[in-house]
């Protein structure tokens, strides 16, 4: 069902926004009590003390300028990734839960 769930958030994702976190969309941190510049480490402590939804948005957001993607690949992998949901909730193929992959690859590569 997690899957599921991600499917659709990775859709309807897709849908809102065609470019890397677009400035306009992002809220701004600033520093302004102390005047200074945001040091890596205190950057790193405010991103560690954000809700889970916020630092995943963030690190998407990070990966996403780190490898451009252009919106017809983006597309392409939204349209499988329906079409796989579709399979799933039609029968036509059973979802493998995570800890069994992952149990597998230990135990083969280990």
């Amino acid at each position: 069902m997690l899957a599921i769930v991600l499917i659709r958030n990775a859709k309807e994702d897709l849908a809102q926004r065609r470019t890397p976190c677009p400035p306009e969309q992002l809220e701004s941190f600033q520093a302004s009590d102390t005047g200074r510049t945001m040091k890596t480490d205190d950057l790193i402590q405010v991103i560690q003390s954000l809700p889970v939804d916020e630092r995943a948005r963030l690190a998407d957001c990070m990966l996403r300028s780190l490898n451009q993607t252009l919106p017809a690949i983006d597309q392409k992998w939204a349209e499988l990734a329906s079409q796989r949901l579709r399979h799933i909730q039609a029968g036509k193929v059973t979802p493998v839960p995570a800890e069994d992959v992952f149990n597998e690859i230990w135990h083969r590569f280990g």
